[in-house]
């Protein structure tokens, strides 16, 4: 994995993010799909990822709590 400094705060992170668009509940999830986020947070994790795009608007819960 390769790494770089993130502004002036000198925080070293992977050039490869993981989003997490689909990784809450309102994606009508099943244990299946939960057991495959897992498994994609732990092989992203081993290979040295430490970036979570983890943008807040991409639930519409989360959008609503925002909101109001």
């Amino acid at each position: 994995m390769k790494y770089r400094l993130l502004g002036k705060s000198r925080l070293r992170v992977s050039e490869a993010s993981l989003g997490t668009m689909t990784f809450g509940d309102e994606w009508g999830d099943g244990d299946h799909r939960r057991a495959k986020r897992r498994k994609s947070n732990a092989t992203y994790r081993e290979a040295g990822g430490n970036f979570l795009d983890t943008a807040n608007f991409y639930n519409r819960r989360h959008e609503r709590k925002i909101r109001g």
